[in-house]
């Protein structure tokens, strides 16, 4: 459907096992989600991984290996394909959501993030 109405696409990286807890595992469903879409003849230009974050408070050692996946998502092929985060993923169930919806986002964006999925109401995150 999306290719038939000219739409971006947003790839999970999560299987029918759930989310993968090893960044090999990631890789792979992110490569096979551009193989389907090459498949398919669906623009990767138009296709937008997503890593899938873990909240800090429960997975804050997985937040630095999010982090690499937006630079390894785009070397699955050519063109590569965008990538995407779910912000407030990182923040949920923690007290100072804002603050680290921020830093994440910053650290994010420096690591190769195309796109987020945010509350434009949080406030530091436009440049005024």
């Amino acid at each position: 459907m999306a290719k038939q109405y000219n739409c971006k696409l947003i790839g999970l990286t999560i299987s029918s096992k759930g989310i993968p807890q090893n960044k090999d595992q990631r890789l792979e469903l992110a490569a096979n989600i551009v193989a389907t879409c090459s498949e398919k003849e669906f623009p990767l230009d138009d296709l937008y991984l997503d890593p899938i974050v873990m909240p800090v408070n429960v997975a804050r050692h997985k937040c630095g290996i999010s982090l690499s996946r937006y630079s390894e998502f785009k070397i699955i092929s050519e063109p590569s394909p965008k990538t995407i985060v779910g912000l407030s993923n990182v923040s949920q169930g923690a007290s100072e959501r804002g603050l680290i919806n921020r830093n994440f986002f910053a650290m994010a964006i420096a690591s190769g993030l195309d796109a987020a999925i945010l509350d434009p109401r949080i406030q530091g995150l436009w440049m005024r």
